[in-house]
C-alpha cells in the first residue's frame, strides 16, 4: 500500500510539474511572439500579451472604447494588441491615417470565422475582399437605392414611426429600446428585402428581431467565436442560439427571394433593394450570383437597422437631456412646414439645424466607435514609421477622432450648432476631416445616405409629436457600452405627445402608388 501512494504521490508531481512547464513555455512563447512582432514584423508596440487571450485584458469588454483612451496616451496613434488567435490588430487613432486605410492601403475584410459561418460559400458586399466583385457588388446596390425614390422612403418611415408613436403613447416613462428595434427591424427589412407587416408584433419582425440581436452580439472581432472559432461547433446555449439564428435568416431571404415577382402585380407593395438587384441580375447574368446579391441585402439590413436603432436612442437621450436643443429645433421646423403635415427630405435644406442635430448624434455617438475591420490580403503596408504585414487586421478609433479636443471643441458637450457653417446652412460632411461616422473611401457604407435621411426624418416627426425629458436619477453613463455599435445604458424617458397631434392625419400616405418607383422597375428587364 505504501508503495501504492508513493506512485501516486509522484505521479502527482509529474502532472504538476508538467502543467508548471506548460504554463512556463506558453508564457515565454507568448513573450516571444511579442517581441517579434514589434521588432521584426515592425509593427506599432503595445501592451505584453498573455497565453491565449493575447492582449484582450487591457481592453474592458463593455467599453473598449474608454480603456483604450489609457492605452493612445501610453502608445500614441497607433498600437498593436494581439486578438488571441486572431493575431496583431493594430487600432488607429489619428484622424490623417484613416483615410489612407479607407482610401489606399487597407481595403480588404480580414477572414473572421464569424464572417465565414454567416456568409457560407458566397460573400456578400461587407466581408468580400476588394477586387472587380466588390465593386459590381457596390454599385449595383448603389443604384437599387437609388432607384428606390424619396416618395417610397416617405412611405417605409411613415408607416413604421406611426406604429411606434402609437406604441409609445401607451405608458410613462419608458425605456424605447424595445419599441425602436422593432421599428428599425419592420423599416429596413420592408426597405431591403420588401417585406409585408401590419404591426410590429408581426411574427416575422419578431423573428427578425431576435435573430439579429443574436448575431449582432457575436460580430465584434473580439468575440470568443473569433478568437476561439472551435466554440461555434461545441454544443452550448450561444452556439445553438447563434446557428439557429443563421439558419433562420436564410430562410427568411430565400422566403422574400422567392415573392420578388409581386411588386409586377400591384402597384400598393413597396419595391424593395432584394427586387432591383434581382432585376439587375437577369438584365445582366454576367453579374453577381443570386447568392452575393441575398447576402449583400442581409448585410445592409442588419448594419443599416444596428446603427440606426442606436443613433436613434442616443438621438432621443440627447434631446432628453437638452431641452433647449428641442425648443430650437421646434421653433425652426414651426416656421417652415405647415402644421398640418410631416416634414418630407424636400423640406431638408430648409431645416439645418434639424440636419445638425442628426450630424452631432452621429459625432458623438459613432455608430461603429471602433469601426470595421479593414486589412489589406495582397501586399505589406507602410503606415508612418511601422510595417503592417499584409493580413494583419486593423481597426479605426472613430470614438477617440470624434472625441479629441485637438479638433472639436468641448467634444463631450452635445453642441448641434458646430455643424452650422456662417452662411447658416449645415456644413457638407466630405468637408469635415474628422468626422467619419460611416467610414470614409472604398469601403465606406452603401447605405450612408438613406441612414442619414432616415434619421432626419424621424428627428423631424420626434420633435413634431412629442416633448422629451429625463429626470437626472436616470441619466444613464453617457459614455454607452460596445456590442458592433454604441448603444446607451438601459435608462427611462418621458415621452408627451404634443397636444391637437393627430398621428394618422400627420402619418398619411401609406397607401401611396409608388408609380415613380415602379417605373424604374419595370424598366428592367426580369427574365423568367
Amino acid at each position: 500500500m505504501g508503495i501504492w501512494f508513493a506512485s501516486l504521490h509522484m505521479s502527482i508531481n509529474n502532472w504538476i510539474l508538467a502543467v508548471v512547464v506548460i504554463i512556463v513555455l506558453a508564457f515565454l512563447v507568448t513573450l516571444l511572439n511579442d517581441i517579434y512582432t514589434t521588432y521584426v514584423k515592425g509593427l506599432p508596440p503595445g501592451p505584453w500579451s498573455l497565453p491565449v487571450i493575447g492582449g484582450l485584458y487591457m481592453l474592458n469588454p463593455r467599453q473598449p472604447h474608454i480603456s483604450m483612451e489609457k492605452l493612445i496616451q501610453k502608445y500614441g496613434k497607433m498600437f498593436t494588441v494581439q486578438f488571441g488567435f486572431l493575431g496583431p490588430t493594430v487600432f488607429i487613432c489619428d484622424s490623417a491615417l484613416p483615410y489612407k486605410v479607407y482610401s489606399h492601403n487597407l481595403p480588404d475584410r480580414p477572414s473572421l470565422p464569424v464572417f465565414k459561418y454567416l456568409n457560407r460559400s458566397e460573400e456578400g458586399i461587407g466581408s468580400i475582399q476588394y477586387s472587380p466583385c466588390h465593386r459590381q457588388l457596390r454599385r449595383m446596390c448603389l443604384q437599387a437605392m437609388n432607384n428606390i425614390d424619396s416618395t417610397s422612403i416617405q412611405h417605409h418611415t411613415n408607416k413604421a414611426f406611426k406604429i411606434f408613436f402609437q406604441n409609445l403613447a401607451m405608458e410613462n416613462p419608458v425605456d424605447p429600446k424595445k419599441d425602436i428595434i422593432k421599428m428599425t427591424t419592420a423599416l429596413f427589412a420592408t426597405y431591403i428585402y420588401g417585406l409585408s407587416y401590419q404591426n410590429f408584433e408581426d411574427p416575422v419582425v419578431t423573428q427578425l428581431c431576435h435573430n439579429q440581436q443574436v448575431i449582432l452580439s457575436v460580430l465584434f472581432p473580439g468575440h470568443p467565436f473569433n478568437i476561439l472559432p472551435w466554440t461555434i461547433h461545441i454544443t452550448s446555449k450561444w452556439s445553438k442560439q447563434f446557428i439557429t439564428a443563421v439558419k433562420e435568416r436564410d430562410s427568411i431571404l430565400q422566403r422574400q427571394y422567392s415573392l420578388l415577382d409581386s411588386p409586377r402585380q400591384t402597384n400598393t407593395t413597396p419595391l424593395s433593394v432584394l427586387g432591383h438587384m434581382a432585376a439587375m441580375r437577369h438584365q445582366h447574368p454576367d453579374k453577381s450570383s443570386m447568392e452575393a446579391i441575398k447576402m449583400s441585402c442581409w448585410t445592409k439590413e442588419v448594419a443599416g437597422m444596428s446603427t440606426t436603432q442606436n443613433s436613434i436612442q442616443w438621438l432621443m437621450l440627447y434631446l432628453a437631456i437638452n431641452p433647449d436643443v428641442q425648443d430650437r429645433a421646434v421653433a425652426l421646423m414651426k416656421s417652415v412646414v405647415p402644421v398640418d403635415r410631416m416634414p418630407t427630405l424636400a423640406d431638408k435644406p430648409q431645416l439645418p439645424y434639424i440636419e445638425a442635430i442628426v450630424m452631432e448624434v452621429l459625432r458623438i455617438a459613432p455608430p461603429v466607435p471602433l469601426g470595421i475591420p479593414h486589412t489589406s490580403l495582397q501586399h505589406t503596408i507602410s503606415m508612418e514609421s511601422y510595417t503592417l504585414p499584409k493580413g494583419t487586421m486593423a481597426l479605426c478609433n472613430i470614438w477617440h477622432i470624434h472625441h479629441n479636443e485637438k479638433y472639436w471643441k468641448k467634444p463631450n458637450t452635445f453642441k448641434p450648432e458646430r455643424f452650422i457653417g456662417n452662411n447658416g446652412k449645415c456644413i457638407p460632411h466630405h468637408k469635415l476631416k474628422h468626422f467619419l461616422p460611416f467610414g470614409h473611401g472604398k469601403r465606406s457604407c452603401v447605405g450612408e445616405n438613406v441612414a442619414r435621411n432616415i434619421l432626419f426624418l424621424f428627428t423631424c416627426a420626434l420633435l413634431k409629436c412629442t416633448r422629451l425629458l429625463i429626470d437626472d436619477c436616470e441619466i444613464p453613463d453617457m459614455n454607452g457600452f460596445v456590442t458592433l455599435g454604441l448603444e446607451p445604458f438601459p435608462h427611462k424617458l418621458n415621452i408627451r405627445l404634443q397636444e391637437h397631434v393627430d398621428l394618422n392625419e400627420l402619418f398619411t400616405g401609406t397607401t401611396s402608388t409608388y408609380s415613380s418607383d415602379k417605373r424604374k422597375y419595370d424598366q428592367l428587364d426580369h427574365g423568367d
